[in-house]
């Protein structure tokens, strides 16, 4: 293969590496479990379970946000708001820190001609969970979970964040409430 054929080559493996890392980046992903024992057509009512302030009694934009969209997600599935509810509701927001390693091309004059090396690059990067969980208020035990993770992006206007939030939160609450799996 003659060096033209060679970098046309190249040029279309590296078009087709970036459209994969690139859909790879833009979504997020869901998973969910249940207590399999709980009748979750006896519940009607919810409640939160947890204050989300912290120790000073602030509430963040992001907890703001959350518990809004959260909030609309429950009455969006028929639940109602009662101090004397039928579960808890609560939700946690993290941020894990994640390392990626891809290889990528390099080239390099130290051997006789051109060589073709792969360099090793690691990427640092965060990814941000957010979990909601239902709670059975007389045993304190979680009986529903559904989670979504997402890689971070700091570069987002507050409308961005918000239709990213909601896509995750109604991503999560199609699981809900949980079908048994068919035997």
């Amino acid at each position: 293969m003659n060096l033209c054929g060679q970098l046309n080559l190249f040029s279309r493996v590296a078009t087709l590496c970036a459209l994969l890392l690139l859909g790879g980046c833009a979504g997020y992903q869901v998973r969910g479990d249940y207590a399999e024992e709980f009748d979750f057509s006896s519940i009607h009512t919810y409640r939160w379970a947890t204050e989300n302030h912290d120790a000073q009694g602030v509430v963040g934009l992001r907890e703001q946000r959350m518990r809004q969209t959260v909030e609309q997600a429950l009455q969006g599935e028929g639940l109602s708001p009662a101090e004397s509810a039928d579960v808890l509701v609560r939700v946690l927001y993290r941020v894990d820190n994640r390392q990626e390693y891809r290889q990528e091309p390099g080239f390099g004059f130290w051997r006789p001609f051109f060589s073709h090396d792969r360099d090793v690059v690691v990427h640092d990067y965060q990814m941000g969970v957010l979990t909601v969980e239902m709670i059975e208020p007389t045993t304190n035990r979680v009986v529903w979970q559904g989670a979504s993770s997402r890689r971070m992006s700091y570069d987002q206007s507050p409308e961005e964040k918000i239709k990213n939030l909601e896509e995750e939160v109604r991503a999560i609450f199609e699981r809900y409430p949980p079908q048994p799996a068919a035997q």
